[in-house]
């Protein structure tokens, strides 16, 4: 299971906001089994680092358990903690799609978008994403407001029917990191964080029924092993009696 997918499952979701649970629910839905607690901190200096994720495996445990605390500064607003968590949680998930060679582009064209604020709002310069988080904080957005959600508010926005401020209150996000979203260039951003998985196809699954084999193609989004046994349901259900 890949970050590309976490977002991929998230970007027909018209609901928000989308919850820092419901990450978890999906995180859990896909075999990680990690004990997940969030912490708030006096520890961490958010000129330096907002979050970070801890992982243990306790040998104690009758079978060992694996841990992750997160941990976010307690200062943070509650907009704030949630993009943090929501960052932090993806690092229970692979980072493979992190050294594709799309990254690189992905990077320049966020950097641009935060470096031109508008007139509405000026972007500082602990806000922007190009810093040692912004891979993860890239990506936590495109989950946190996903793409159909963003798609339902941006012809009001650029019409100036909605302002930005009501779009953050609407996803509950900050308004800087919202800005970055709603500006026309996210859509190529989109395209670039999602292309490793376009790319790859989808994954795909062979059942075999009294000795028929069926190849299909897994949907994007959806674990192989969740569809494989849904699908041999079905064809156990469609077999003539």
């Amino acid at each position: 299971m890949s970050i590309v997918q976490l977002i991929m499952h998230f970007s027909t979701k018209e609901q928000v906001p989308v919850q820092v649970d419901d990450i978890v629910a999906y995180l859990r839905n896909v075999g990680i089994h990690d004990e997940i607690s969030f912490f708030p901190t006096t520890e961490l200096d958010v000129g330096i680092l907002k979050g970070e994720i801890e992982r243990l495996l306790d040998e104690a445990a009758k079978p060992p358990k694996k841990i992750a605390n997160i941990y976010s500064a307690n200062s943070l607003s509650t907009t704030e903690r949630r993009l943090v968590e929501g960052k932090e949680l993806l690092h229970l998930l692979d980072e493979e799609h992190f050294r594709v060679h799309t990254f690189e582009r992905l990077e320049e064209l966020i950097q641009q978008i935060t470096a031109e604020p508008s007139p509405k709002h000026t972007v500082p310069d602990d806000a922007t994403l190009a810093n040692i988080d912004s891979r993860a904080i890239i990506h936590a957005l495109a989950v946190l407001f996903p793409f159909a959600a963003r798609a339902q508010y941006v012809q009001a926005y650029k019409a100036g029917k909605l302002s930005l401020q009501q779009v953050a209150k609407l996803v509950d996000l900050p308004l800087e990191h919202v800005e970055t979203v709603m500006d026309d260039r996210w859509e190529q951003a989109y395209k670039l964080m999602i292309r490793p998985q376009r790319s790859a196809g989808p994954d795909r699954v062979a059942i075999v029924s009294e000795g028929a084999r069926q190849i299909a193609s897994v949907p994007i989004g959806q674990s192989p092993d969740r569809y494989a046994q849904e699908l041999s349901i079905r064809m156990a259900k469609a077999k003539p009696t």
